[in-house]
């Protein structure tokens, strides 16, 4: 018995010193490692970059952070609380990384307290939470020592993967003295605007975040001089023909001065305000060492973008249209800063750059590199854009398609030694015939990527308009904008948005099934085109009384096998869309058996077979 009360009181003990382990090592990880977490996301998207380390290791202003957080009302919003936990956690990383120049506060802006008026004061917006008036503050408030203010009125949990750069951001904005100036010379309605007051459509986002980033000035399309202030110049979709010989020996003069340019091109566009279709710097682009052919416009079947098209879809609704690409991290080159974290963009009807150098002897070049930064893929073809302007039917444009064997270049780096475009103005006064330094010049051949519907969508969250990006388009341009500006450090941050994972092996076979879909709809149009033809030379005869037409038996007999073959044509074209399914449903099938079925049986399979090598017998 004595034995017995001994055994148990020593268990009870041991469960004692367990339980008291258990709250210290609690107790000593909230106060230690609070600010610690592991990554084991595929983009990392919870780990501080190096840009932001260096930004914080450099700062020389002291910074306050304010986090506004309404902990009562986010009682009933897990998903806030989550995130708001994380998000302490991020900044106190972020006062670490300061050596001291950055200051935490958190505030929790109870109803009409001074803490609440001071996250109005502040810009941090309240979300309305019921229908009784409650609101939910959690925003942050950043203020240097000159009291100028940036905030984030509210962190969205739905933009989590991109809360890095826009704390980042207002680090950086508040420690700058000076931004970079960034010259916009466009033939695009970037400004926004309409022909009616009923049809005003507000600016372009990218427009909207470079005036964030940067300090920007809109210029002339028919300027003589760049203005000498411009650090970098941004000329979007010049017109074939439409830029003047004084506009081009201006961009030409400033880029062989150490100015930077970034060009978007374009064989093909359809944005509505925009006069001509095409774009191009010919003359310009040849002094640089670079030709982007003026009709080529690329395809590429294996990146198409899926869209609706209940006329030519699908089984599921859905084509791929071959120049709209979907360009994801293949795509990009790893190695340039400006595309080393890209996880997908997305370019409309694209054109491609190739190195250029003129014929014949004795003509001045230039001696420039063209580095690539977005490629299409190795299956990539060209089409004429003169054949978008009529029909964009897939099936069609890709049998008009020529196949390039390789990845086209749809974006370049190009710096080196470059000369005038125009020797023949050696005698203006102050004219540079060739560049002094190596001249650094983005070329893109796409103009549409600019646009909104292609890379972020507006929408609305507690009654406040949220930007929620669906591709790096904006990320990219900024990204060239400030390392042609001169600034670096926040190139890693921009591109974390969250990657599409897509169902490889269902796209595959739905790809495969449109193929087989499409032979067949372009055979049974030819089929239907032969038989109208036979019909039309079959001329019935006509009663002369009645003037009705009298159909012969031969002309019965075409009939009926127009009729039989567009009822066996339409039979197989079903076959192939119940086959796209089955397709689908059998893999979905064999993953559910996976999920609920063979993983369980596996845990079963271990229970049985561990207890007998680790000595333990079972009951």
């Amino acid at each position: 018995m004595a034995r017995k009360t001994s055994h148990t009181a020593l268990s009870l003990g041991t469960l004692a010193i367990a339980v008291v382990l258990f709250a210290a090592f609690n107790i000593f990880s909230n106060r230690l490692l609070s600010g610690s977490q592991i990554d084991l996301t595929d983009s990392g998207i919870y780990t501080l970059s190096d840009g932001t380390k260096n930004i914080m290791g450099k700062l020389e202003e002291p910074i306050t952070l304010r986090l506004f957080y309404s902990e009562e009302q986010a009682t009933g919003y897990p998903v806030i609380q989550s995130y708001a936990s994380r998000i302490r956690g991020l900044l106190k990383q972020y006062e670490s990384m300061a050596d001291g120049m950055i200051t935490l506060e958190f505030i929790n802006p109870k109803p009409f307290t001074e803490e609440e008026d001071l996250a109005v004061a502040l810009g941090v917006a309240a979300a309305p939470i019921d229908a009784l008036g409650n609101k939910l503050y959690f925003g942050l408030s950043a203020e240097n020592s000159t009291a100028e203010r940036v905030a984030l009125p509210f962190l969205d949990p739905d933009k989590s993967a991109f809360v890095e750069y826009d704390i980042t951001r207002m680090i950086y904005d508040l420690a700058q003295r000076e931004k970079q100036k960034i010259g916009v010379m466009s033939w695009m309605p970037m400004q926004g605007g309409g022909v009616s007051m009923m049809d005003i459509q507000p600016p372009w986002v990218i427009l909207d975040e470079m005036k964030r980033n940067f300090e920007v000035e809109k210029l002339g399309q028919d300027v003589a001089e760049i203005p000498a202030d411009i650090d970098v110049l941004m000329v979007v979709h010049p017109p074939v023909k439409g830029v003047s010989e004084d506009t081009q020996y201006a961009i030409d003069q400033f880029v062989l001065k150490g100015g930077r340019a970034l060009v978007f091109a374009d064989p093909y566009t359809k944005v509505d305000g925009t006069e001509h279709t095409e774009s191009n710097l010919t003359k310009l682009f040849h002094a640089w060492g670079v030709d982007m052919p003026e009709r080529d416009v690329v395809a590429d079947p294996s990146i198409a973008i899926r869209m609706r098209d209940e006329q030519r879809g699908s089984a599921l609704g859905l084509v791929s249209n071959p120049v709209w690409l979907n360009l994801q991290r293949g795509n990009f080159n790893s190695s340039e800063l400006v595309t080393s974290e890209m996880e997908v963009m997305r370019f409309i009807a694209s054109g491609h750059f190739v190195p250029w150098r003129p014929e014949g002897e004795g003509v001045a070049a230039a001696s420039t590199e063209m580095v690539p930064l977005v490629l299409s893929g190795m299956g990539s073809l060209t089409i004429p854009n003169f054949k978008l302007m009529f029909d964009e039917d897939p099936t069609q444009l890709l049998s008009e398609a020529t196949p390039q064997n390789k990845m086209l270049v749809l974006a370049a780096r190009v710096h080196g030694e470059a000369v005038s475009a125009f020797p023949e103005r050696a005698s203006v006064e102050g004219h540079v015939a060739s560049s002094a330094s190596p001249i650094n010049v983005v070329v893109v051949g796409d103009a549409d990527m600019l646009r909104d519907g292609f890379w972020v969508n507006r929408q609305t969250f507690f009654g406040k308009q949220m930007l929620v990006p669906t591709a790096n388009n904006g990320s990219f341009v900024l990204n060239v904008l400030d390392v042609l500006g001169g600034s670096g450090d926040l190139i890693g941050l921009r591109s974390r948005i969250v990657p599409e994972r897509p169902f490889d092996k269902v796209e595959a076979i739905q790809r495969d099934a449109e193929v087989k879909f499409r032979e067949r709809e372009m055979q049974l149009k030819m089929q239907l085109h032969d038989l109208e033809e036979k019909l039309n030379t079959l001329q019935p005869a006509q009663n002369e009384q009645t003037g009705e037409l009298l159909f012969t038996p031969e002309h019965q007999a075409e009939f009926d096998r127009y009729k039989d073959v567009l009822l066996d044509t339409r039979k197989e074209l079903r076959d192939v869309q119940r086959s796209l399914r089955e397709d689908i449903d059998r893999m979905g099938s064999w993953v559910k058996f996976i999920n609920i079925g063979l993983v369980p049986l596996f845990v079963l399979l271990l229970a049985w077979l561990v207890p007998p090598r680790l000595g333990m017998k079972r009951r």
